[in-house]
């Protein structure tokens, strides 16, 4: 291989390298927990990226027969009189791989925006904010590389576009998921339809998603105590629920209310009422809540 096209393939090299080290820093930042952005995942994003469009369009300029020969009309005309095509197809590599890691590295940046406002905590005013910004500072200079480059510094130049964006959406810390709040309007649904297992199955999926979510645990304990005729799981799921931290006391009192109507009217113990009752007074003393439970304690029968 002539000496020059030893350095093409080093420049080749040192370019993919750059791009990709730079692609990786923001990568990295993303990795978190059910994100998907594990370096396992990076690297096969990047061989799907770089590698494999370099790898095509090289075997395509190849002619590997008469019946298809190269794409390029020059490496074809070389080839076809029996010139020195190889070298002319060895050139082509430097700019293909320049073409493919820029392209690639300014798709993982808008994907990774995209990820920003569909599924991140990111305020989609303070995006387009700093998107005007940033491309009235760099347009200029993104220009210049599309003048000098042609459409082949497309990907350079939207990489310069987007990489002050995504990093100024990461000045304040990594980004975080957004809390998906569940939706039980299937699960309703399948309720009133009677079908109690499959509403069961729907809340326990929706409650996966925030797994201290209140509606879901009390549409569960309901489920159990009306439709199921377990009152013990409905108990244990309703004191499970008032352990969570993220409990408030007006939630917690009506949980516990609720359970109390249970074991009045479907288990018929004023007893077992009134402890659900009295365990609101000693969590809430000298409240409101407190009170309303006392003065339902008050009124229940004697047994």
């Amino acid at each position: 291989m002539p000496a020059i096209e030893r350095m093409r393939f080093l420049i080749a090299i040192v370019i993919t390298f750059l791009f990709v080290r730079f692609a990786l820093r923001f990568w990295d930042r993303h990795d978190l927990d059910d994100t998907g952005f594990s370096r396992q995942r990076f690297w096969g994003w990047a061989a799907g990226g770089i590698l494999l469009p370099v790898t095509g369009w090289m075997l395509i300029n190849f002619g590997v027969s008469p019946n298809y020969p190269p794409v390029l009309a020059h490496i074809h005309a070389a080839k076809a009189s029996d010139g020195h095509w190889v070298s002319a197809w060895l050139s082509l590599f430097l700019p293909v791989v320049f073409v493919a890691s820029s392209f690639w590295m300014a798709v993982t940046f808008v994907w990774m925006i995209a990820l920003h406002i569909i599924e991140m905590e990111c305020s989609v005013s303070d995006l387009v904010g700093g998107a005007i910004l940033w491309s009235a500072l760099f347009s200029p200079v993104a220009a210049l590389v599309v003048y000098f480059f042609g459409w082949a510094g497309t990907g350079l130049a939207a990489t310069l576009l987007l990489a002050p964006l995504l990093s100024e959406q990461l000045t304040l810390g990594n980004p975080r998921k957004k809390v998906v709040s569940p939706l039980y309007t299937r699960a309703l649904e399948k309720i009133k339809a009677g079908k109690y297992s499959a509403a069961e199955r729907e809340v326990i999926r929706q409650l996966a998603k925030r797994d201290t979510d209140f509606e879901g645990w009390m549409i569960l304990a309901e489920l159990y105590a009306n439709r199921f005729n377990d009152l013990q799981e409905a108990d244990r799921l309703i004191h499970e629920l008032c352990r969570q931290t993220e409990i408030t006391r007006p939630q917690m009192s009506e949980a516990l209310h609720r359970l109390a109507d249970w074991h009045l009217k479907l288990g018929r113990d004023a007893a077992a009422a009134r402890q659900v009752l009295q365990e609101i007074c000693e969590a809430f003393p000298a409240t409101h809540f407190g009170d309303m439970a006392r003065k339902r304690i008050n009124e229940l029968p004697v047994v």
